[in-house]
């Protein structure tokens, strides 16, 4: 994917930026972001706090389990769908802070 940076409207090719990085916002949450490759200029993937990183481990372990059973499937797409919801509104909330 291309993008231009907001910042100094260096075009690149996300698919080529081989570090996501982190930072820590304030107490459990962090931004992980990726840098324009000509001024470093952040662009946030996504914020992850305590109650997610649980989730996306539960998910990871689930997704080890080969074959899944059909209760296993639901109970994938069901903790998919939570994280979804949890980390638009953790973003909401940190990005309201901001500003």
């Amino acid at each position: 994917m291309i993008i231009e940076c907001d910042n100094c409207s260096h075009t690149f090719n996300v698919n080529q930026i081989k570090d996501i990085k982190q930072e820590a916002i304030k107490n459990d949450i962090v931004r992980h972001f990726i840098e324009c490759p000509d001024c470093q200029h952040k662009f946030t993937t996504h914020y992850e706090n305590d109650a997610i990183r649980e989730i996306t481990a539960e998910i990871r372990r689930l997704q080890k389990k080969v074959p899944l059973k059909i209760k296993q499937k639901n109970k994938l797409h069901k903790l998919r769908r939570k994280v979804r919801v949890m980390a638009d509104t953790l973003k909401t909330v940190v990005e309201k802070d901001e500003s």
